[in-house]
């Protein structure tokens, strides 16, 4: 009958089974890495989202800004140029042809520009338009239209044809574009005017005209809003991102949205402004509450600022920028974009990165189990054994299994048995012989604590080179992320106490995935071991470490070697890897295997962490990736 393995010699209640003893260990190890990698997961995933928002809206902003500066100086260069051919012209109702064809002439050469024309102290004003369907028109209004404003088609100019439309009682002075440049003294911007249609809005630009010290009237010129609307809607944002641009007053300018910034209405003007405070699009309406609560009108703006606001349970990415000059011009750009644009695939790799470490966490923990039990099975057979053995019983011997050192102690029990069993014999036959039998029994004691020495030896080697697997990554046989943790660490100490420089080197295939894709996982697993060993072979000094870091990415580290020392061997390595021109077509970098480098370098520090040197590192990885990948990118921390 066999015996249970546990507990059925005389042991007291608080002894520990030995197969518990070498599956916790394991076990709550693996627990504590895989939370720990699951937690900094996380965290890289919302650094890179704040620092993929950041980067988005700032760009954003910035180009929208230089677009409209570009934009808005069309009118500012096609007055200067009128003014220029005006001065030498007469300005009289008689001359008004040679004045038309100066202002139509300036339609065409700023394709964005709406309109230009010139109004007189007299009430006499003469201009061009460019409509929406892009036709060009002429307009005038003086003595001889009876101070009514008639505009024509430029193609029916000098025939007998009906105007296309008409404005009794016309005074320029009066218009808003003539008021502000009289107010002004110089060149300025008008308040943004609704088109009399109703379909758009002009920002008018003007300046007064003065010839030989003498004011001869205002000119002007104007954009049509409708076509920052339609920049902005080109402007590539997030799949849900907009962008608009508000007065201080909160008045809408233009918008990427559907939105127009003007609403028809029964009035002179055909239209009115319409206020970003009531919005048609939530999103627009919650960012402008909170601009102008946070910065109200009489609040300056002179740097631009970032938020992260929570419109209907939804967090958003604000990025607020002030357009300026010295003409009156006090606009906001505003770019808003919804952190799930950027959260979505961040947190899909997280969960991958979860399941991932939970299923290894299980294979590891199978694997654990296995193995102790493979380890313990012949042990608590040995147990089993000598337990017959101390009630007499010398029937069963011991069983000799797979494992070479447990087969010499299974071996050497039985030989133990088998002696004395024959010593009892021994004894019985020759009693008279006792002392004799004694000595040679000695003898053979002796010879089995030998054995035993033998075995101990076997066994302490066997847990050298448990330990040598235990630090060894299994694929391409260089260190584990284990080792490299503890090499780090202990690098870290070691030179913080000789304030010697340490550099860190993390790189990472490019595309991999991609080559797995490709050519398949085992063609993969060949490429890191090829990676591998060239990075091996690229460092020179015993005390430098290659590691594993995980999936495609390998870690060196580096003590007492400076940035410039980091960059020779960095360049080794591409030279070597180069050599081997492991094909890669789906590479769109190169045609063969390439790395990304990312380098930090640092003196060690008692109250900074040695994490600090893999943060730095990881952030050069990422920048040498988002600039394109196959090159270095390297940090040297002055603390």
């Amino acid at each position: 009958m066999r015996l249970s393995p546990f507990f059925k010699h005389d042991v007291t209640s608080w002894q520990i089974p030995l197969r518990l003893i070498l599956v916790l260990p394991f076990v709550l190890q693996i627990v504590a890495s895989v939370g720990a990698l699951g937690w900094l997961s996380y965290l890289n995933g919302q650094q890179a989202v704040n620092e993929t928002a950041g980067y988005l809206l700032s760009e954003s902003a910035n180009h929208i800004d230089r677009q409209l500066r570009n934009y808005l100086a069309i009118p500012e260069q096609a007055m200067a140029n009128s003014e220029l051919i005006t001065r030498n012209n007469n300005l009289s109702s008689k001359q008004w042809k040679s004045l038309e064809s100066i202002f139509l002439r300036q339609l065409e050469i700023n394709p964005t520009l709406a309109s230009i024309g010139l109004g007189r102290e007299n009430r006499e004003a003469i201009g061009a338009e460019r409509l929406s369907d892009n036709a060009l028109t002429v307009w005038r209004s003086g003595q001889a239209t009876n101070y009514e404003l008639q505009a024509f088609y430029t193609a029916e100019i000098g025939k007998s044809a009906q105007p296309i439309r008409r404005n009794a009682n016309f005074d320029p002075k009066r218009s808003p574009w003539y008021q502000t440049a009289i107010k002004a003294k110089g060149l300025t911007w008008s308040p943004i005017s609704p088109h009399a249609s109703g379909m758009t809005a002009y920002l008018y630009a003007s300046q007064p005209l003065v010839i030989n010290f003498q004011p001869q009237g205002v000119l002007f010129s104007s954009l049509n809003l409708g076509q920052i609307n339609n920049f902005l809607r080109e402007v590539k944002l997030s799949q849900r991102g907009q962008s608009f641009i508000i007065e201080r007053s909160g008045l809408l300018v233009a918008t990427s949205t559907s939105e127009k910034p003007f609403r028809p209405i029964n009035q002179v003007h055909g239209a009115q402004r319409t206020s970003a405070l009531e919005s048609i699009h939530p999103v627009t309406q919650a960012a402008a509450k909170y601009i102008m609560a946070e910065w109200p009108e009489s609040v300056p703006l002179k740097r631009s600022y970032r938020r992260e606001l929570l419109v209907s349970g939804n967090s958003y990415f604000l990025q607020v920028q002030p357009l300026r000059d010295s003409r009156g011009l006090d606009w906001l750009i505003v770019v808003i974009i919804p952190k799930a644009d950027f959260a979505g695939q961040v947190n899909q790799n997280t969960q991958t990165t979860i399941i991932l470490s939970l299923g290894a966490l299980a294979i590891a923990i199978i694997a654990s189990t296995i193995i102790s039990r493979i380890i313990t099975e012949p042990l608590l057979n040995l147990l089993a054994v000598s337990q017959r053995v101390a009630l007499s019983d010398f029937s069963q011997k011991a069983k000799v299994g797979a494992i070479a050192e447990f087969s010499v102690v299974a071996r050497s029990f039985n030989q133990m048995l088998q002696d004395l069993q024959q010593s009892r014999r021994q004894l019985e036959e020759y009693s008279r012989l006792l002392e004799n039998k004694v000595s040679e029994r000695t003898a053979k004691l002796q010879q089995e604590i030998s054995e035993r020495m033998v075995v101990e030896s076997a066994l302490q080697s066997a847990n050298q080179e448990l330990q040598r697997i235990a630090y060894i990554d299994g694929l391409t046989q260089v260190a584990n992320r284990r080792h490299f943790d503890e090499c780090l660490q202990a690098e870290w100490r070691r030179l913080e106490r000789a304030g010697l420089p340490l550099s860190l080197i993390l790189c990472d295939v490019d595309y991999f995935k991609a080559f797995n894709d490709t050519y398949g996982h085992q063609m993969g697993d060949e490429c890191l071991r090829q990676v591998a060993t060239v990075l091996q072979r690229a460092v020179k000094r015993p005390g430098d470490i290659v590691a594993r870091y995980g999936g495609e990415e390998f870690g060196i580290i580096l003590p007492n070697t400076t940035a410039r020392g980091a960059a020779q061997i960095i360049t080794r390595i591409q030279s070597k890897l180069g050599e081997l021109k492991i094909q890669h077509e789906q590479s769109k970098v190169s045609s063969w295997v390439t790395l990304s480098f990312g380098v930090a370098t640092m003196i060690p520090l008692h109250d900074i962490d040695a994490s600090k040197i893999v943060t730095i590192a990881d952030h050069a990885l990422y920048q040498a990736k988002l600039s394109g990948r196959n090159q270095a990118i390297s940090q040297e921390v002055a603390l």
